[in-house]
């Protein structure tokens, strides 16, 4: 893996297609989903300027979930509250979801439990919002899969009454639930639970 993150480079020529800058994007994000220290290097570096500068420069533009990924792994509070600045000013939808989904790959309890709570603030998210927080954190680790599991069976009420009107979000919750569901436990918690 790191073997192809090096060859791929972190920027792109002038002459890549729209498929080799993703290719490049995706392959450098497996290496940093390996802990490959050849991608988090470079990777925390871009989002260290990027917390400069503001922005990634054009040729690099593809590889700003990577970086975005880069700063929130491992990354501290001062880390976070600049991406929930960035995430609250942002306007261009797309963007916005590249800050929200970094803002459920840290690694601190306390960060993961305040994105949980903010998923469910209508000032912060939007419905169709809550089922990608809650997912893209159970993804995140093993403590973010009990953290998003605890605030879901704490929180369903709300979390329904959020989707009222939406067919597609109330079964995207219902599907974020049962994929917390641990293979050893979950039929217990789930009938338990419903």
């Amino acid at each position: 893996m790191t073997s192809s993150a090096l060859r791929a480079g972190w920027g792109s020529k002038n002459n890549d297609t729209h498929s080799e800058n993703m290719a490049r994007s995706v392959i450098l994000d497996l290496g940093l989903s390996c802990s490959a220290y050849q991608v988090i290097t470079p990777a925390r570096a871009m989002f260290d300027r990027l917390k400069i500068e503001g922005k990634l420069d054009e040729k690099s533009r593809d590889l700003l979930p990577t970086v975005l990924a880069a700063g929130a792994q491992r990354g501290r509070t001062s880390d976070y509250d600049w991406l929930l600045q960035r995430y609250k000013d942002i306007t261009t939808p797309t963007e916005k979801e590249e800050y929200m989904i970094s803002l459920c790959l840290f690694e601190d309890e306390r960060l993961i439990k305040r994105t949980l709570d903010l998923s469910i603030d209508d000032k912060w998210a939007k419905p169709k919002d809550t089922s990608t927080i809650l997912k893209n954190i159970a993804d995140n680790t093993y403590a973010g899969r009990q953290l998003a599991w605890n605030f879901l069976t704490k929180n369903w009420q709300k979390i329904i009454s959020r989707t009222v009107g939406s067919v597609f979000n109330l079964a995207e919750s219902v599907h974020c639930k049962l994929g917390f569901i641990d293979m050893r436990q979950g039929g217990q918690r789930c009938t338990l639970f419903f």
